[in-house]
């Protein structure tokens, strides 16, 4: 895959997944999309919760990747993401758009009719990373489960921009860290 098709994947979960969220939060959750979304915390303690969520969470992720039985994995992954030449910005703005449009869809809209856990298994397998033939993926795997499940707890008790937030922290965190970052923007 190329930098533009990603950029253009990246657009679509942005604006496709919040606006297909949005309205199914309109039709079967709640008329009150924004209020749906907002929750009970203010924008800041949402935001102060999801990005040390997010932190943790990737810092987490990080040092498992590098497991030594995860060397292969990691270094599959870090060539594809490598491959791209994707520029800070480009990382920055890809987390984004995953962390906006996906947290709408999944934890706005569908977490409500089929529940935190439910919800975090199909988007991680979705993701790929429970593979039934790579049992050591599957391991990853099942931390981003839970790591997932935390982002629908952080929607459940403080709102959107939590969840999303966290996610986008997570993402920077793996992008980062999986791509060579010297001499980009």
């Amino acid at each position: 895959m190329n930098k533009r098709t990603i950029i253009l994947l990246g657009w679509f979960t942005l604006l496709f997944f919040s606006a297909i969220g949005c309205l199914f939060i309109y039709w079967w959750v709640n008329p009150s999309v924004e209020q749906h979304l907002m929750g009970s915390g203010t924008v800041v303690t949402q935001l102060m919760f999801g990005l040390s969520f997010g932190v943790g969470t990737g810092l987490l992720a990080v040092a498992i990747v590098r497991l030594p039985f995860l060397k292969e994995t990691n270094n599959y992954y870090s060539e594809l993401i490598s491959s791209m030449n994707l520029s800070k910005i480009e990382i920055v703005f890809l987390s984004f758009c995953a962390g906006v449009g996906e947290e709408i869809l999944f934890r706005g809209a569908l977490q409500p009719l089929f529940g935190v856990w439910l919800v975090s298994i199909v988007f991680v397998a979705i993701h790929g990373y429970l593979n039934p033939f790579d049992w050591k993926l599957s391991i990853y795997g099942i931390y981003m489960v839970f790591a997932s499940a935390g982002f629908g707890y952080l929607f459940l008790n403080f709102g959107i921009w939590a969840a999303t937030s966290a996610h986008f922290t997570f993402d920077v965190i793996m992008f980062s860290n999986l791509v060579k970052l010297e001499g980009k923007l």
